[in-house]
């Protein structure tokens, strides 16, 4: 009797184990799993939390959190533009903007350990873990859910989405209501190639609220 009560709780220990050491990504994979189908209508520049009236703070950002508007030569042709050396061309003129030309990304930069700063955000030794970490997206996404309810993305743009929020947040700490901010396209390239785009997906940019 006692070897099939061994035998029964050892079962049992393997078997928990087993479910432990399975589970992993599950409930993250579960989610997006159930909505590959899905048609991807999201603007991943609709960054949270958004500030409340109620609040005693104010908002970090109340205008405009983009330093310039691109004019003049098409940015999308070229990379002229680009003084971090990291940038890539995205799909229109708006979103073709260096991090060294958004003075919240650059203060971000400022605070880069160490007397030599980095030429661009996405050498910041704090971008990896901020940014591109899938443990660190996975936790973020949780919270997310928690307020939000679950996303209707497919498994990266999952990804790419929290990504976006976690470096608005990371750098802009929060936001007005309503307010959107252009990222930089260094960092844009830099999560689209941690995280691509599934066959046939397109990528929504950014879209002005107003």
């Amino acid at each position: 009797m006692a070897d099939a009560e061994y035998e029964e709780s050892s079962l049992l220990s393997k078997s928990m184990e087993s479910s432990s050491s399975s589970d992993g990504n599950a409930d993250f994979d579960e989610e997006v799993d159930t909505c590959k189908a899905t048609t991807l209508d999201i603007n991943p520049y609709m960054f949270e939390p958004e500030w409340s009236s109620d609040g005693d703070e104010t908002p970090e950002v109340e205008g405009n959190v983009t330093d310039i508007e691109p004019e003049g030569p098409d940015r999308r042709e070229n990379t002229e533009w680009c003084t971090c050396g990291q940038c890539h061309p995205l799909d229109s003129q708006e979103e073709c903007i260096c991090c060294q030309e958004i003075s919240r990304v650059v203060d971000r930069i400022e605070l880069a350990p160490g007397d030599e700063k980095p030429k661009c955000i996405t050498e910041h030794p704090g971008f990896q873990s901020v940014v591109l970490d899938r443990d660190v997206l996975e936790t973020a996404y949780y919270v997310y859910r928690q307020q939000y309810g679950p996303m209707n993305l497919t498994h990266n743009s999952q990804y790419r989405y929290v990504a976006y929020r976690q470096l608005c947040r990371w750098c802009w700490k929060w936001l007005g209501k309503r307010i959107r901010v252009v990222l930089p396209a260094c960092c844009v390239h830099k999560i689209l190639q941690e995280f691509p785009l599934a066959d046939g997906e397109q990528r929504t940019g950014y879209r002005d609220p107003h």
